[in-house]
């Protein structure tokens, strides 16, 4: 019986000490969370024949657009972010939940984005400046009723999401892109 309660007062300490060690471990855990810093942007100039306006919350947009546009190789354009709004989302097929979407043609581009982390932001932003090069070199047309891509006419309905040539190659190409942006930024 004096070895039952000798292995009893052994667990009550056991557990004592461990529990003390979670309180400790989530303490430092969420000092961390509560004081971690993002590495500030490098300091970079602006081009002066891209006019960025960045129309959301999320004063670093405009910077990250302007590194991809610089990347690309983009001459004179115009680019204004929204934020993403019910009201401006896209009606896709299937449960897909669109982060971004772009609009515009020529020079002029809208690229509306939902609220995200910084990294997200890079990454979903080098996947819609891949589209916006797409239909800044009219690889990718958008007019009433047709869609081209690189010259052909594209039924939408034969495609899913993911299979759309243009959606292909964005995919393809955004992580090359998302290279080239943080090393400009950092």
């Amino acid at each position: 019986m004096g070895l039952k309660n000798n292995n009893t007062m052994e667990n009550k300490i056991l557990n004592r000490i461990l529990l003390i060690l979670l309180i400790i471990l989530v303490v430092f855990i969420v000092w961390k969370i509560v004081t971690y810093e993002e590495k500030p942007f490098n300091s970079i100039e602006f081009a002066p024949n891209h006019h960025i306006f960045n129309m959301t919350d999320v004063d670093y947009l405009d910077t990250i657009v302007h590194a991809g546009i610089q990347s690309l190789n983009i001459d004179t354009i115009i680019v204004t972010i929204r934020p993403l709004l019910n009201t401006n989302k896209l009606i896709l097929p299937g449960d897909i939940d669109l982060k971004a979407h772009i609009i515009g043609n020529g020079i002029q581009y809208i690229i509306y984005i939902d609220v995200l982390t910084r990294g997200a932001n890079i990454r979903i932003l080098s996947h819609e400046l891949i589209h916006l090069n797409q239909y800044y070199n009219k690889d990718l047309i958008v007019e009433q009723d047709v869609i081209l891509w690189k010259g052909d006419t594209i039924n939408m309905n034969l495609y899913s999401y993911e299979n759309l040539p243009w959606e292909k190659d964005a995919f393809c190409n955004q992580n090359i892109l998302k290279g080239k942006i943080e090393k400009i930024l950092y």
